[in-house]
C-alpha cells in the first residue's frame, strides 16, 4: 500500500464488511497512518474451517481519499480422505515387547491432506513416519533458544513421560503408510480413539479417520534388558581391520516360576552378509528360575547403508512362533571429519593487529589420517596463517585436532573465505572463516573493552591516534552466569572451560555488544537520528517487521531499493524461512557494495531462532548433533549481538562517514585559521578519518573557550566524563548558555564530581530542548562507543544553534513593532517547532510553530520598548519529531532592535512670559513593580532645525 500523495493519511479496513464479502480473511495490518511517499506491506490470510470459495473485493479505506479495491480469489477444499486400515488391535504384548501395526491413509482428493497424530497422552505408542509423508511444521517450534543467563528450576522436568504428537503430509491421490508401535511398560489394558486430526478441521469431525485403538500388557515369563538393538550410525570397518567390531548386550532373565529352555536365532540378509551376529548361538540352553544369560550381538558394516535384523527368542523348544523377536537395526557411515563450531569468527581487531583464535577438527571413524589442508585461493589478498599445535595427526586416540588460524592486515578489510582439510581419499571438508579488521570505534570497541588492560591509547602531537599492545593478551570465555572471564593460563579448569566452549572469543563479544545499558542508549539515539519508526524492543521489534526499520534507514541513505524485499510469502514455514535468509543475504551484499565491513555478520543469525532451527537444525540443514546444543543456549545472545553489528557498521557508513575534513573547515562556528593542527586523519590503528574530525572539532571549541587550558581530546572516554568538553562545544554555539554552565570545573576523578558536572550539563541541555540527551549517569560513565554517538549528535546538531542571520527592527518607544520571518518546509512531512527567545523581554512571540508540507509562513515577532535602551536577543526555532515524521532542523536568528521613534506618553502646555522661568512638573513611572530603576532624562528642542537636538541634559535618579 503506497501513499502517493503529498500529506500523511491514515487507512483502515471495515471488518464487517470484510467477514461479509470475503469470510475467512484477514488483514495484517488492517489500519495505520501511512507517511506522504511511504509505502507498506500489508499481509492476507486466509483460514476456515468449511469448503467455500472466495471471489469479491477487499475494500481498504482512505481517511480523506477514495477507497483502495483488491479482489480476493481463494478456493479453500477439505480432503477427501479415509483409513484403509480397519482396526488398530495390538492384541496383547508382554511386558518390555513390542507391537507393530501399520496405518494406511488414502487421500482420493486433488490437493495434499496434513494430518496430526497426537499420542502425548499414551507414552507406550511411538509412531514412524516415513520420509515421503514428512512434512515442514507449520506450527512455531516447541524447542526455545533460552536467555543466557536463564537458569531452569522447571518443575515440568519430574512430570510424566509423554508421548511423541506428529504432523504428516499425504500428497494428492496417494496413500500414507504410518508404523506404530506399543512397547508397554506398566500392566494395563488401552482403549481409546484414534487422536488423529485432519488440519483445519475439529477433532473427530472426519468419521472416515475414526478407529478404535486397543492393547493390552501381560506379565512375559521372561524379561529383557532392552526391546531392541540399535547401534544407530557406526563408521565403517575396512577389511584390514578384521578383528574389530561394534558390540552391543542384551541381558535374558527367567521371572518364571520354573526353569525354560532358550533358543535364539538371528535372521535377516544382514545376517547372511556377515554384517550382524551374534557372538553365540543359544540352543536349547536351560535357564534356571532367576537366572540370567547375556547375548552378544556384533556390527561389521562395510558400506554406507542401513542393516536390519531380527533376534529371535524361543521358548521350551517352540520355534515356530517366538517368544519375542527383537529388532536389531544399525547403519554404516564412511570415516570423515567434521568440526567443533559451523563457522569460525575471528574477534574483530585494530588494523595492525594480528587476529586469532583456536577451533577443532574433529575424528570421525579415521584410524590414523595426517591431516592436509589447502587455503583458499584469494589467500594473497587475505594473508590468512594457519597452524597446528598438536601437529597434524589426527586418529583414534586424538580425536579432536586443534588448529590455530591467524590474520592481520594494515588495511581496514573485511572477508569470508573457506579453509578446506583432506583426508587420504581426496575428500574435501570445508569450514568457513570470517574476520575483519578495522579502524574504527563501532568496529573494534568489542574486543578492546575485553582486552582494555592489555591496550593504552596514545596520541601524539602531529601523529595519528594509536593503540598500543602492553601485555600478552589473554584468551576470553563466557563463564555460566554471562560474564566475561580471562584464562591467565595457569588454572587447569580455566583452560579446559575456555577450551570447552566453542568460539569462545566470539561469545565475549557478543556480550559486549548486547551489553543492555549500551543497547539502550543506542536505541534512544537511533529512534531520534536514524528510524523513521521507532525500535523500542529489542531485537523483537527488527525480527517481527523482518528489518524494515533497518531496511528504510539504507533505502533513504542510498536512495535506492534494497535487494530481495519484494517476494511473495512462501508456501510453508520453512520456505518462508529461506526467503528471508535470501532477502538478508542480498541486503548484506547491497551494503558491501557501499563499503561496509559486514562480513562477520552472519545472514542466518538475523533470523528469529525458530526459523533458524527450522533450516538448519531439523536433521535438513546439515548440522552435526554435537553443534545444537552450543545454539540452543547462545543462539539468543548471537542472533541480538549480530543484528547490533550490522547497525553499528550501518551508523558508521552512512552516518559517522560523513563527517569529513572539509566538511569541518566549512562547518558555522569554526573558523578555520584556529583549528588545532596537530591532528592527522590517517594513520591511526583504532580511530576513522571521521572519529580524529569529531576530537579536532571537541579541541577546538574547549580551546576557543577555556585557552588556558591546553587540552588535547584524544579519546571518547576519560577526556570526555567530566563533561566540560560538551560544555565548552555548547557554550561556543549559544553563549547565553555561560550562565548556566559557568560552574563546571575540574574534577578529581571521583565519581560525585563527575556526576554533579554531568546533572549540570544534563539541565542546560534540558532548557535547551534538544531531543537527545542521555542522563547525567551516562554522561559521566559511558563507554566511548556511547559517548561517539553523542558527539555526533552534538557535530551534526549545534552548528544549527549559530544564529543565520540578524532581525534589525526599528524600534518606537511605548509602541510595539512586529517584524516577520519567511519560514517553508520544502519537505513533504509536516515540521513542528518550539519558539523561544532568550534575551531583553522587550521581545515576544508565539511559543509554536507548526508548517505542513511544501507550506511557507510568515513568523511574526514583536517588540515592544518601555526604555531608550537597545533591546538584543536570539530566537530559537527548535524542532520536534512527529509521529511518523522526523524533526526539522533548529534555527536560531538573532534580534535587535534600536528605538528610532517614539509614541508621547502626554503633553505638557505651560504659557510663560518672554525672558521668565516656568517650572514644569513631569511625571515620571518606574515601569519596573519590584525593582528601582535609574532613568536617563534628555531633553529635545523640536523647533530646532531638522537633524539637530540639544545636548542631553544629564542625568538624574528617580
Amino acid at each position: 500500500l503506497a501513499n502517493r500523495g503529498g500529506a500523511p493519511t491514515v487507512f483502515y479496513v471495515d471488518l464487517a464488511e470484510m467477514r461479509a464479502k470475503c469470510p475467512g480473511l484477514s488483514l495484517t495490518p488492517d489500519k495505520g497512518l501511512l507517511m506522504a511517499g511511504e509505502t507498506l506491506q500489508l499481509t492476507a490470510t486466509v483460514r476456515s474451517e468449511r469448503a467455500l470459495k472466495i471471489d469479491g473485493p477487499l475494500m481498504v479505506n482512505v481517511r480523506g481519499g477514495k477507497p483502495v479495491k483488491i479482489n480476493v480469489k481463494a478456493d479453500i477444499q477439505i480432503p477427501v480422505v479415509e483409513l484403509r486400515t480397519d482396526e488398530l488391535d495390538f492384541g496383547s504384548a508382554y511386558l518390555g515387547a513390542m507391537a507393530t501395526r501399520t496405518l494406511v491413509i488414502a487421500n482420493t482428493s486433488a490437493i495434499p491432506a496434513i494430518f496430526t497424530l497426537d499420542l502425548r497422552k499414551f507414552p507406550e505408542f511411538t509412531v514412524a513416519v516415513p520420509d515421503e509423508l514428512d512434512f515442514d511444521d507449520e506450527e512455531e517450534p516447541q524447542t526455545k533458544s533460552p536467555q543466557l543467563n536463564e537458569m531452569s528450576n522447571n518443575s515440568d522436568l519430574m512430570s510424566e513421560p509423554e508421548g511423541p504428537r506428529v504432523r504428516f503430509r499425504v500428497p494428492p491421490s496417494a496413500d500414507g503408510k504410518l508404523e506404530i508401535t506399543y512397547q508397554p511398560v506398566a500392566l494395563a489394558q488401552h482403549t481409546f480413539e484414534l487422536p488423529l486430526t485432519l488440519q483445519g478441521m475439529p477433532t473427530g469431525s472426519v468419521k472416515a479417520l475414526r478407529r478404535v485403538v486397543a492393547a493390552e500388557a501381560i506379565k512375559p515369563r521372561m524379561l529383557m534388558s532392552s526391546a531392541a538393538v540399535d547401534f544407530s550410525k557406526r563408521v565403517v570397518v575396512s577389511a584390514n581391520m578384521k578383528n574389530f567390531t561394534y558390540t552391543q548386550d542384551v541381558t535374558l532373565t527367567n521371572c518364571d516360576d520354573k526353569q525354560m529352555t532358550v533358543d535364539c536365532r538371528m535372521k535377516g540378509q544382514s545376517v547372511d552378509q556377515g554384517v550382524l551376529r551374534l557372538e553365540q548361538v543359544v540352543s536349547n540352553q536351560q535357564l534356571q528360575v532367576s537366572k540370567s544369560i547375556t547375548l552378544r550381538v556384533h556390527f561389521v558394516p562395510r558400506s554406507d547403508a542401513d542393516y536390519r535384523a531380527k533376534l529371535a527368542i524361543c521358548l521350551d523348544g517352540v520355534t515356530d512362533k517366538p517368544y519375542f523377536t527383537i529388532e536389531v537395526k544399525g547403519s554404516g557411515v564412511f570415516p570423515s571429519l567434521g568440526f567443533d563450531r559451523r563457522e569460525v569468527v575471528l574477534p574483530v581487531v585494530p588494523t595492525g593487529q594480528v587476529t586469532s583464535t583456536t577451533f577443532y577438527v574433529i575424528n570421525y571413524g579415521y584410524d590414523n589420517l595426517d591431516l592436509k589442508y589447502q587455503l583458499p585461493p584469494e589467500s594473497s589478498a587475505v594473508p590468512l596463517q594457519i597452524s597446528f599445535p598438536q601437529g597434524m595427526m589426527i586418529g583414534v586416540v586424538k580425536t579432536h585436532l586443534p588448529v590455530e588460524v591467524s590474520f592481520q592486515s594494515k588495511k581496514s578489510v573485511s572477508f569470508s573465505a573457506k579453509i578446506d582439510f583432506l583426508d587420504g581419499n581426496g575428500n574435501v571438508y570445508s569450514i568457513p572463516v570470517v574476520g575483519t579488521t578495522d579502524s574504527c570505534t563501532l568496529s573494534v570497541f568489542p574486543f578492546l573493552t575485553i582486552h582494555k588492560d592489555s591496550y593504552n591509547l596514545e596520541h601524539k602531537a602531529g601523529k595519528p591516534p594509536m593503540a598500543h599492545q602492553n601485555s600478552e593478551i589473554k584468551e576470553p570465555y563466557l563463564s555460566a552466569e554471562g560474564e566475561i572471564k580471562l584464562d591467565a593460563g595457569t588454572d587447569a579448569a580455566e583452560a579446559k572451560k575456555r577450551t570447552a566452549q566453542a568460539n569462545a572469543s566470539f561469545l565475549c563479544e557478543c556480550a559486549v555488544l548486547t551489553k543492555k545499558e549500551s543497547v539502550q542508549s543506542f536505541l534512544e539515539w537511533a529512534n531520534i537520528n536514524m528510524f523513521r519508526q521507532p525500535v523500542v524492543r529489542f531485537p523483537e521489534d527488527l525480527l517481527e517487521t523482518k528489518g524494515r526499520p533497518l531496511i528504510d534507514v539504507i533505502e533513504a541513505s542510498t536512495g535506492k531499493t534494497v535487494p530481495g524485499q519484494s517476494r511473495k510469502g512462501g508456501g510453508n514455514k520453512r520456505e518462508e524461512a529461506q526467503q528471508l535468509l535470501s532477502a538478508y543475504s542480498e541486503m548484506l551484499t547491497f551494503l558491501k557494495s557501499y563499503g561496509a565491513l559486514v562480513n562477520t555478520v552472519v545472514a542466518e543469525y538475523l533470523l528469529p531462532f525458530e526459523s533458524f532451527q527450522r533450516l538448519f537444525m531439523d536433521g535438513k540443514g546439515g548440522m552435526l548433533e554435537d553443534q545444537k546444543p552450543w545454539y540452543e543456549s547462545y543462539y539468543s545472545l548471537v542472533s541480538g549481538a549480530t543484528w547490533m553489528a550490522l547497525l553499528y557498521q550501518t551508523v558508521r557508513l552512512f552516518v559517522l562517514n560523513r563527517l569529513t575534513p572539509k566538511l569541518l573547515k566549512t562547518l558555522p562556528g569554526v573558523n578555520q585559521k584556529y583549528l588545532p593542527a596537530n591532528f592527522v586523519y590517517q594513520g591511526s590503528n583504532c580511530y576513522s578519518s571521521a572519529e580524529v574530525v569529531l576530537l579536532q572539532w571537541l579541541t577546538y571549541h574547549h580551546a576557543q573557550i577555556s585557552p588556558n587550558d591546553k587540552l588535547t581530546v584524544s579519546n571518547f572516554d576519560t577526556d570526555l566524563h567530566d563533561c566540560r568538553v560538551y560544555a565548552s562545544v555548547i557554550m561556543s554555539h549559544i553563549p547565553s548558555t555561560r550562565k548556566s554552565l559557568v560552574n563546571l570545573r575540574k574534577t578529581d576523578g571521583s565519581s560525585k564530581a563527575l556526576f554533579d558536572n554531568a546533572a549540570i550539563l544534563h539541565a542546560s541541555l534540558q532548557s535547551l530542548g534538544v531531543d537527545y540527551c542521555p542522563s547525567p549517569q551516562d554522561l559521566c560513565t559511558a563507554p566511548a562507543r556511547d559517548t561517539l554517538l553523542f558527539c555526533v549528535y552534538l557535530f551534526n546538531t549545534m552548528p544549527g544553534f549559530i544564529p543565520k542571520a540578524t532581525v534589525t527592527f526599528e524600534g518606537r518607544l511605548n509602541d510595539a513593532v512586529q517584524k516577520h520571518i519567511e519560514l517553508s518546509n520544502p519537505s513533504n512531512k509536516p515540521l513542528v517547532y518550539t519558539v523561544r527567545i532568550d534575551g531583553t523581554p522587550e521581545f515576544r512571540c508565539s511559543e509554536t510553530l507548526r508548517l505542513a508540507p511544501r507550506d511557507r509562513a510568515l513568523f511574526p515577532i514583536t517588540v515592544a520598548h518601555t526604555a531608550r535602551a537597545t533591546a538584543e536577543g536570539q530566537i530559537f526555532f527548535i524542532g520536534e519529531r512527529t509521529t511518523g515524521g522526523s524533526a526539522g532542523i533548529t534555527m536560531v536568528f538573532n534580534l535587535r532592535s534600536e528605538v528610532k521613534t517614539y509614541r508621547r506618553s502626554d503633553t505638557i502646555v505651560r504659557q510663560g512670559r518672554l525672558y521668565e522661568a516656568v517650572s514644569i512638573d513631569v511625571p515620571v513611572k518606574n515601569p519596573a513593580t519590584d525593582t528601582e530603576k535609574e532613568m536617563t532624562l534628555s531633553i529635545l528642542d523640536l523647533t530646532a532645525q531638522a537633524g539637530a537636538a540639544a545636548a542631553p541634559a544629564g542625568q538624574q535618579k528617580a
